[in-house]
């Protein structure tokens, strides 16, 4: 990154949301769970709205330097690496719920907000979050959003990109876009937020999220069974299914795995 850059970051962003020329912070953001090497971005910017998105696309654009958003960074493939270096544009300051309404099945949250955290407060509305990353105590919403996050749940209530409704996003020429609906029935126009979800930031950086809710379960039962093969427990997962029965999951232990 050329001095210029560097100028331009120590001018629009105050020294505690700036991290630059400290290795140590720096490789922490240069990495994540994939196991896919370290690679530390020049400089992480803390943002804490679409206007500081908005300015740090601004500079970016102005002297050529690659933008990678960051969040928790415990994804598996690789989707937050500065394999480019440059700046990563870190959105976990941005942990607000900004609403639960009960009344329509909708929450409104900004992207740093701890998927477990998120799915605790609108269960306490009898409201209910089914995505379910393993991570969950660590990921954030916006990481989900970003990857499509999945989980043991998936098989039921699908992935993150069926509970996105809506989404607020930045994208590099610095225009915030709107995308979306609050209703459940949105049919009209091009489905943009289905294309920003799983894009891996790549298309802009998300600022706000609107995700559908379900009503809580009532009652969840757990069950362990015991085979006496791995190929036995497979199929008896196709004749679960077969039968007409939907469990919220199925999980397959074997040796390895245990």
């Amino acid at each position: 990154m050329t001095p210029a850059a560097l100028a331009d970051l120590r001018a629009a962003f105050p020294a505690d949301r700036l991290v630059l020329g400290d290795a140590e912070k720096l490789e922490a953001y240069g990495r994540d769970e994939s196991d896919l090497g370290v690679f530390p971005p020049e400089a992480v910017v803390l943002v804490e709205g679409a206007a500081d998105v908005q300015a740090l696309f601004a500079i970016a654009s102005r002297h050529r330097v690659p933008v990678v958003p960051v969040a928790a960074r415990s994804g598996k493939s690789g989707g937050s690496l500065a394999v480019r270096g440059g700046i990563a544009v870190s959105v976990e300051r941005m942990s607000r719920i900004l609403e639960i309404s009960p009344e329509d099945l909708v929450v409104r949250t900004e992207p740093g907000v701890i998927t477990g955290v998120l799915q605790a407060e609108v269960e306490k509305h009898g409201l209910f979050y089914p995505p379910d990353p393993n991570s969950l105590d660590l990921c954030t919403i916006g990481g989900n959003v970003a990857e499509n996050a999945g989980g043991p749940r998936a098989l039921k209530y699908g992935v993150t990109r069926e509970y996105v409704l809506g989404l607020t996003a930045v994208v590099p020429t610095g225009e915030v876009l709107k995308v979306g609906h609050r209703s459940i029935k949105g049919v009209a126009g091009y489905d943009l937020t289905a294309l920003l979800v799983g894009s891996e930031g790549t298309l802009g950086i998300v600022t706000e999220v609107m995700l559908k809710l379900l009503p809580r379960p009532r009652h969840v039962s757990t069950a362990l069974v015991v085979f006496a093969s791995v190929e036995a427990a497979a199929r008896a997962v196709t004749r679960v299914l077969a039968a007409g029965v939907l469990p919220r999951c199925l999980e397959l232990l074997d040796d390895v795995a245990l």
